[in-house]
């Protein structure tokens, strides 16, 4: 697997480390606002831990993730609710 050393990220395709998925995402989001992502209470954002500290994150899998909260989705107010009462 090809690496690429960067100022912020080591660059491995297909993967990003938190700063490097808030470069993919253009800077919308800050570096904080990921970390709060990858703890989301039920939904968190799917990423790799290396070494216990390194985290990294498929792009595919951040992809979908922020596309579940995309507005306008329809069912996702369906897969919610049957969640909930799934874990009851």
């Amino acid at each position: 697997m090809k690496r690429q050393k960067n100022k912020n990220q080591t660059i491995i395709p297909g993967y990003f480390n938190i700063s490097g998925l808030c470069e993919y995402l253009g800077y919308a989001v800050k570096e904080r606002t990921v970390r709060e992502w990858l703890k989301h209470p039920t939904h968190p954002l799917p990423c790799f831990r290396i070494s216990g500290k390194t985290v990294i994150i498929r792009r595919e899998d951040a992809d979908n993730w922020i596309e579940q909260f995309t507005e306008g989705k329809e069912n996702r107010v369906d897969e919610l609710v049957n969640e909930i009462m799934n874990d009851l």
